[in-house]
Formats: C-alpha cells, structure tokens, sequence
C-alpha cells in the first residue's frame, strides 16, 4: 500500500486471513466504529519516552470503555452529570471547592467513598490492569466520550493500593472539571492541586495537621482523609505547614526499607492494609440492564463489534464482585447485596 491512509478493498478470503492473524472476528472488521477517541482527547500524565504504539494501546482502552457505555445506554439511560466545568484559568482550589459543595460536602467532610461519588455524579468508573505496551505504567486516564463527547470516563489501573486509587481518581475529577476543551501546558500540576483540595480541604486540613509532626502521627490523619502519607506531605508542604527540610526528612523516611520485607514505607505505607480498594459498580449495574444478571463477557463482547473477550473481560472483572462469582458471568444481584 502505496498510502495507509487511501481506502482499501480486500477479498472475503483475505479477510479471514486478516482475522485469523490477528485473532479478530470478520465481523469486527466490518463494523463502522461507536467511539472515537484521539490523542488530544485523552487526559493522563504521558512520559516523553511514551512511543506511538503506546499511546494507540491507551487510546483503545478508552474506546473499549466508550463502546461499553454506548452499548449499555441502548436499554438504559445514563445517569446525569454532576460535575462544573470551568473556565480555563479557573484557580484547582475553588473549582475543588466548588464541586464538593455541588456534591453535598462540607469544608470539613472527608469523602468516604470516592468512587460511589463519582458514579452517582454520572462519572463512569471502570477499572483494569491496563498497559501501554512500552513498560511504562499509567496509574489513570480520563477522557470524554459520546456523540457529542457527553459522558465523563475515567479508568483507573487495577492496583491494591487504596490510597493511590483514591488520588488517582480525584486527580482525573479536576481533568475532568477543568481541561473538558483543552489541556494547558500546566495541566497536570491543575489536576494535582484540585486533587488534593478534593480529598483534602485547605481549611479543615489546617486543623487536623500535628503540632509534632512524624510518620507516626500522619497516620491517623492518613485514614481520616483517606489519603497517601505522601499526598498529606505534599499538600502541607504546598499550604506552608511544612518547611522544604522538613518535606526532604519526611520523604527519606518513607524511602527506607522494611527489614523484614524489604519494601520500602513509600510502596507500602503504614495503614496501606486498613482498607479495601475502592472498586466501581455503575458499569456492572448497566451491563445487567442490558444483558440480564447472567450475561456472560462472549455476550457483551459479540455486542461490542465482536471483540476477543480478552480485551472485555478485565473491564468486567475490574467492577465490584464476590470473590466466588464466575469470572466469565456479569451477575449484579449478589454485588449489590454486599455493597
């Protein structure tokens, strides 16, 4: 092909040649596609090293989650969007401030569960050991997707650890609120500061900060914000409450290692086992709208151009279940039961 971008005509024979290569159905090939989803329409933090091939893999993850969400709204309605968008130039700590008091929070209210927030708020949480192909691992991406780009998406990276999910989403939200049309150069610093004032409001934080500051004494607070030792390091240090050294002394301590494990305080925290992961719902409750309590990933996939199910199912698996549930049924009765 003398341009990869002029139309091509292929024999049915090639097609199943085509297919079978690459482990497709023929039916994919000849589906027009649901979702579009481009570079620009992508909100994560991407390396420099981040290759082409990489940035295609994170792109189809992202239109996996939109076909999904364009399936499911042929049987049910989306859930209305709670969420401001503001103007650019628009300081993270009011746009922070301002969507907590939209959702009901006061300045003093920690948010328990951040992700049940977030799909009552008609944000579509989805949740998966996504790669990108080149080594490099993106904690969560956040995207727009629709017809006319409607639908908040965020999808976040299947880990165990409670506390980065949590600012990994807030950090999305202000993706989300304050870069819908365009990312500025500083976008990523915006979404880390309206992160932070999302989980931790600046004037109730000012209070509940020690007097003596420790590893020991974070850790209360740590659970009481449902945040990172090093995320309540960073926000005081950025409100003030923490001299530069201070920070430096803080983050060395949170860089030894366990004697007995080897890992260090910055990978597993103190507390790191005092919660569950936060894991979405909203999806699976769709998918069962659509598809029955036993809809099984081979359906939905067939719905969905006729995927391999391979690249379903970890959407799936990532929504709240038993762990008895069979891993290839969408069964939502019992998840609801025991949230």
């Amino acid at each position: 092909m003398e341009n990869a971008d002029d139309p091509v005509t292929v024999t049915d024979a090639e097609l199943e040649r085509i297919a079978a290569s690459l482990s497709f159905s023929t039916t994919y090939f000849q589906t027009p596609p649901t979702t579009l989803v481009s570079t620009d329409d992508l909100c994560f933090r991407a390396k420099k090293s981040l290759t082409k091939t990489a940035q295609e893999v994170i792109n189809s993850w992202a239109t996996i989650c939109g076909d999904l969400l364009h399936e499911t709204f042929k049987s049910m309605a989306p859930v209305p969007v709670l969420l401001p968008n503001f103007p650019v130039g628009t300081s993270p700590e009011v746009a922070a401030r301002e969507t907590r008091t939209l959702w009901g929070y006061d300045d003093a209210e920690p948010i328990p569960h951040l992700t049940r927030r977030l799909e009552r708020s008609g944000i579509y949480v989805f949740s998966a050991p996504f790669e990108s192909g080149d080594r490099t691992h993106h904690d969560a991406l956040s995207t727009w997707v629709g017809e006319r780009r409607e639908h908040p998406v965020v999808l976040v990276r299947d880990i165990d650890s409670w506390e980065r999910i949590r600012l990994s989403l807030a950090h999305e939200v202000g993706h989300l609120a304050l870069h819908r049309f365009g990312k500025p150069e500083l976008g990523e610093e915006e979404a880390f500061d309206f992160g932070a004032a999302l989980l931790m409001p600046a004037a109730a934080f000012r209070k509940t900060w020690p007097g003596h500051v420790t590893l020991g004494s974070l850790k209360k607070i740590k659970l009481h914000w449902g945040v990172s030792l090093a995320a309540l390091i960073e926000r005081a240090f950025r409100m003030g409450l923490l001299r530069p050294e201070e920070r430096m002394n803080l983050y060395k301590q949170l860089s030894r290692r366990d004697r007995r494990t080897g890992i260090t305080l910055r990978a597993q925290e103190p507390g790191y086992d005092d919660r569950e992961p936060e894991r979405p719902l909203l999806v699976s409750k769709l998918l069962e709208g659509r598809f029955g309590p036993d809809g099984s990933v081979e359906d939905i996939s067939r719905a969905c151009a006729d995927r391999p199910s391979e690249f379903i199912r970890p959407l799936i698996e990532g929504q709240y279940r038993l762990p008895h549930q069979r891993a290839n049924v969408v069964s939502l009765a019992a998840r609801r039961a025991a949230n």
